[in-house]
């Protein structure tokens, strides 16, 4: 349609108008927002976080044209532009389609229990590849994903449903804060297929997925999948959206009755198998790995907050291009991996990443630090990104090479929704507002002692209301304790759970108390 004709559309153009708006209802939509000066995002799904370098070219031209040449990684494995224009958005719906790409249905601004959707489903990103992985899983998941997109059965289920399918022996897809995780494991007998968890959810009330200890072959996660939605979808709580999330009908049915449901429906496809996955160290593919292929390697380039500029998603695109494969693969801490590198080419091409900015040396917790764009949303009280940026630059500068001694976790959200997941990091920073001097200043509440790996915990909040510009000493202070005070090899995690509360806030005593508002 022309806006800026004066004559008036003829039937026919509006008849085709309104058959592209039913055309794309069930598979694009835009997100509300309300800070940046935007209104409207656009979250992409990227299925198991891989696309060509074609698609990142082409996403790269849309944030462009729509977003201002910004972009950002998800920890969903996704895509969001910002200030997407409403009058362009079927324009933006033409061009999301010609890439292959669909959009989340993003239902957080309808009140009520309803217009819940499958939110992307997350992988490992190193699925093919990763020498260490149980199977590929990543076709399973492309399958179930192309199940649901566009069905508009699936698209008014009591709140937005999150699962992962995954092979990787790596914790990389953090299954137990999922409401469904499919993880891949080799049965007794030698067989491989997936132990299935359910009703895991962070954000208010965070709950730890619990395993369900049975088995299934790889061919019936769709029906599973399908199953357990259906069952959410005619089942689930709808009186108060607050309650509405899986994590609570799961609550209330109890892991017996909602394991018998799904073997009464499933028939004997359903094995009982207590199994416990025996994941590797680490949560994230850090740095350069081997691949399965022999010759090969990938690299996994550390993007703090998942922050892109069209330049450089199409630098990004062509590396690719020119040292590995034509496709590049997001991963959950919002990185970008390189796969199919050939191995005798990795240090000049670590020569050009570091005119990029990508430094593949130093600390692990580079890779494995996540910040929501609390400033987008309208729900934080600052930039967290910024903020994040600002203590690692800090934590740099006062610790220098000790910083190597850190595996750890640092996840900064804006609110209590948890979208950087601060609830199950080592150190958890979630937004909140001080009062210093009879003024209301940002702040933050800090939880410590949390982890997704090995057995997964929830971390403690130790301290409310500290003002953001101390929040870089009290986590100095914190992590100079640990690295002066742990006994042998242990993790920062199992040293926090040797101290109480009170004992732990005494190691930030260099903060200046602030009165929550």
């Amino acid at each position: 349609m022309n806006h800026e004709s004066d004559e008036a559309p003829s039937l026919s153009m509006l008849s085709e108008y309104t058959d592209e708006i039913e055309r794309f209802a069930d598979r694009y939509a835009l997100g509300y927002e309300r800070g940046e000066g935007s209104n409207q995002f656009l979250r992409v799904k990227i299925p198991n976080g891989i696309l060509s370098t074609k698609q990142l070219r082409d996403l790269a031209e849309m944030a462009q044209t729509y977003g201002r040449g910004y972009a950002e990684i998800t920890t969903r494995q996704d895509i969001q532009l910002h200030w997407i224009d409403a009058e362009k958005a079927l324009e933006a719906f033409r061009d999301l389609e010609r890439v292959g790409f669909t959009t989340d249905k993003c239902g957080q601004a309808y009140p009520g229990a309803r217009y819940g959707d499958v939110r992307n489903i997350v992988g490992c990103p190193a699925a093919g590849i990763d020498r260490d992985e149980i199977f590929d899983a990543s076709p399973i998941l492309m399958k179930v994903t192309e199940f649901f997109v566009g069905k508009r059965t699936y698209q008014d289920l009591p709140r937005k449903f999150k699962m992962s399918i995954s092979g990787c022996k790596r914790n990389c897809t953090l299954p137990h804060i999922q409401d469904l995780a499919f993880i891949g494991v080799k049965n007794y007998d030698g067989r491989i297929g997936f132990t299935l968890s359910a009703g895991g959810g962070i954000g208010a009330e965070p709950k730890l997925a619990e395993p369900l200890d049975i088995f299934i072959e790889p061919e019936d996660a769709l029906e599973v999948a399908r199953t357990v939605v259906e069952l959410y979808r005619d089942y689930g709580p709808r009186i108060y959206k607050a309650k509405a999330r899986f994590k609570y009908m799961f609550e209330s049915w109890g892991r017996t009755k909602f394991t018998a449901y799904l073997k009464e429906r499933l028939g004997g496809r359903i094995e009982d198998l207590k199994v416990e996955p025996n994941f590797l160290e680490g949560v994230e593919h850090v740095g350069v790995n081997r691949q399965k292929q022999d010759g090969k390697i990938y690299v996994t380039l550390p993007i703090l907050g998942g922050i892109l500029s069209t330049a450089l998603m199409l630098s990004l695109a062509e590396i690719a291009e020119r040292y590995g494969w034509p496709e590049v693969r997001l991963t959950c801490f919002q990185n970008l991996i390189l796969p199919g590198i050939n191995d005798n080419e990795l240090l000049q091409l670590k020569k050009e990443l570091k005119v990029l900015g990508f430094d593949l040396e130093g600390p692990s917790y580079k890779w494995t630090t996540v910040a929501c764009p609390a400033n987008f949303c309208g729900k934080g009280v600052e930039n967290t990104k910024t903020r994040t940026l600002e203590i690692m630059k800090y934590l740099e500068s006062k610790m220098g090479d000790r910083l190597h001694d850190l595996r750890l976790t640092l996840s900064t959200s804006g609110c209590p929704n948890s979208c950087a997941r601060h609830v199950i990091a080592d150190v958890g920073l979630q937004g909140t507002v001080v009062r210093r001097d009879g003024e209301t200043v940002p702040g933050y509440n800090i939880y410590l002692g949390g982890g997704p790996a090995g057995n997964p915990s929830i971390g403690r909040i130790v301290k409310v209301g500290v003002a953001a510009e101390q929040v870089k000493d009290y986590l100095l202070n914190i992590l100079s304790a640990y690295l002066n005070r742990r006994v042998g090899c242990e993790s920062f995690r199992d040293f926090c759970r040797r101290y109480s509360i009170e004992e732990l806030d005494s190691m930030g005593l260099q903060i200046v108390e602030g009165e929550v508002n």
